[in-house]
């Protein structure tokens, strides 16, 4: 959870994935992440179950979003990505 918090400065959703026998603390635990604004999904090998899917947001213009575009241009630039 703490992960995906994290990544909230650099994108409009996140989620948390766990293993389908191992969401039931989670489930019991909703509210958190939909205070937080943080998706749940679960899987297993028969497919995939989305417990709760955040509303999509504006990522936030902070200096870390501005350095990972920075280096996100210079990579692809370097790899001659970039028209």
């Amino acid at each position: 959870l703490h992960q995906a918090i994290r990544y909230q400065r650099f994108s409009t959703k996140s989620y948390v994935l766990l293993d389908r026998k191992y969401v039931k603390p989670a489930l019991k635990n909703i509210s958190v992440f939909q205070e937080r604004n943080i998706g749940l999904l679960s899987m297993d090998n028969e497919g995939y179950t989305i417990h709760y899917s955040p509303k999509i947001k504006d990522a936030p213009q902070t200096h870390s979003f501005f350095r990972l575009n920075e280096a996100a241009f210079d990579y692809f630039k370097t790899q001659g990505a970039y028209a």
